[in-house]
């Protein structure tokens, strides 16, 4: 028998444990000890309320939920008003919102939150038809609104009557995102 140590997985291996700051939440961090809800913006406006209800059922103010949305290319017309419930009861809970997929028009205000975390490859589509859309939801944010109108007369303008626009000319605008 040798006079080595048997290594044994759970008491001999060194604590190599480091502590960590939490002074900078990842998108992971954020997930990891609060409740997902998944919704998909194509669908029905009773289908977007009633997880968000059955979830916070019951639950205390300053619950922790994640909200993670998936848009295609439709997007669901009752959005605002999915945008409207959301916005009466943020205020007693703790939102953050994942959004991955297509931006658009109807729910693009829901970036001007806090706690918002966008795919990279998310883009905004932008639609002629739905322009009035856009700045009914980007006059919200003087700034936005202005600078979104100086690159309309610019470039938008010119742009054919449905264009996707990238998370990179977003932050032009002047939105402040987080990227996962």
């Amino acid at each position: 028998m040798s006079n080595e140590k048997k290594f044994n997985l759970y008491e001999d291996e060194p604590d190599n444990r480091q502590v960590v700051d939490n002074s900078e939440q990842t998108s992971r961090d954020l997930v990891s000890d609060s409740v997902i809800v998944y919704l998909n913006f194509n669908d029905e406006l009773p289908n977007l309320i009633k997880p968000i209800r059955d979830e916070l059922k019951d639950k205390p103010d300053g619950f922790r939920l994640n909200i993670y949305i998936v848009c295609g290319n439709n997007c669901n017309k009752d959005i605002p008003l999915f945008i409207d419930y959301l916005d009466s009861i943020e205020e007693d809970y703790d939102f953050t919102y994942f959004i991955r997929g297509i931006i658009h028009s109807e729910f693009i205000s829901i970036l001007n939150k806090e706690k918002v975390y966008i795919e990279n490859s998310s883009k905004l589509i932008y639609r002629q038809e739905k322009l009035h859309l856009l700045l009914k939801n980007l006059i919200q944010v003087p700034n936005l609104f202005k600078k979104f109108f100086q690159r309309f007369i610019d470039e938008y303008s010119r742009f054919p009557s449905e264009t996707f626009i990238d998370l990179t000319e977003l932050e032009t605008i002047g939105f402040k995102i987080q990227k996962f």
